[in-house]
């Protein structure tokens, strides 16, 4: 009897809620803080656009009115050389640290971030926060879903040809004959939809759409349940306004201390205990990480 007693134990256990990962933030920066507003997060690049006059004064001259150009370096050094001494003002030059050129390169909107930066180096509670601080974007996986192009449904000649890569959203819709444009922007409701449509579309064995479904649930397997070690999986969660997303640990950027101290009123909810140490081990473990090679094995006996 005691294996009837087991089994309907076990029935009736009540299911222990998952532990919540987010709390409501501290009055200062902390690390695992969570921001939602838009951010321009720029790419480094090796060409030097930088934005003058076109007589080479200050950028920020532009933004008053004045009519703008783009300069290399070389040219913006010519053309600065010809204003009085008092107005030459050089390229790249710092104030207190902080760097003063308003400059053109590639960069991405991001729509929520994280601070990943020690919370000793950003909060200023127990000394002078550093000047620049640390932060990833937390990509909603609704967005990746909709944006996100990928070689999805293409012949072997066609994969390298990126004109030709679609996201996993448009692809269902073409591929399903379905309409998800009333949920494309909905960061909370768009996964599930993906996540229903993917169980419910069950192709024949051996046929190519049977193997683009294993490829597209292998693509959502990476980012929600991530082995590679750049990857942080977040749950969504509606109370703290938290899309389910992962955080990509090789876009990290900085961004000027003082101005994130400014937009504090912008955080949604702040990783807790330990998911804030595992989010640090992680970070940490990647950036540390150092090749090594295979175990030395003896030989067999």
């Amino acid at each position: 009897m005691q294996w009837l007693k087991r089994l309907f134990t076990g029935l009736f256990k009540p299911k222990v809620p998952e532990p919540l990962p987010y709390s409501s933030v501290t009055p200062h920066l902390a690390q695992g803080d969570i921001f939602s507003l838009h951010l321009v997060a720029p790419l480094a690049d090796d060409e030097i656009r930088i934005l003058r006059t076109k007589a080479g004064l200050h950028g920020a001259n532009v933004f008053a009115g004045d009519p703008g150009h783009i300069f290399d370096y070389g040219h913006l050094i010519e053309t600065i050389s010809k204003l009085p001494p008092d107005k030459q003002f050089q390229p790249f030059h710092n104030q207190g640290g902080l760097p003063l050129e308003k400059v053109v390169v590639f960069g991405d909107l991001v729509e929520y971030f994280m601070v990943a930066s020690q919370t000793c180096d950003v909060s200023g509670v127990d000394s002078k926060p550093k000047i620049f601080a640390a932060i990833v974007p937390v990509v909603p996986l609704a967005a990746f879903l909709s944006r996100q192009r990928i070689p999805i449904g293409l012949e072997k000649g066609d994969i390298e040809d990126e004109s030709k890569w679609t996201t996993i959203v448009d692809y269902l819709e073409m591929q399903l004959k379905v309409d998800v444009s009333d949920m494309r922007d909905d960061s909370f409701a768009l996964p599930a939809k993906i996540r229903e449509l993917l169980k419910d579309w069950n192709p024949k064995k051996n046929t190519p759409e049977k193997q683009i479904r294993g490829k597209i649930r292998g693509i959502l397997n990476e980012v929600v349940k991530p082995q590679k070690k750049y990857l942080y999986y977040l749950p969504a969660n509606s109370a703290y306004g938290v899309p389910e997303g992962f955080v990509d640990f090789t876009r990290l950027y900085s961004v000027v201390t003082e101005k994130l101290q400014k937009l504090t009123p912008r955080r949604v909810c702040t990783l807790v205990t330990p998911y804030r140490e595992e989010f640090a081990s992680k970070l940490g473990s990647y950036l540390s990480r150092i090749a090594t090679p295979a175990p030395l094995t003896p030989p067999d006996i």
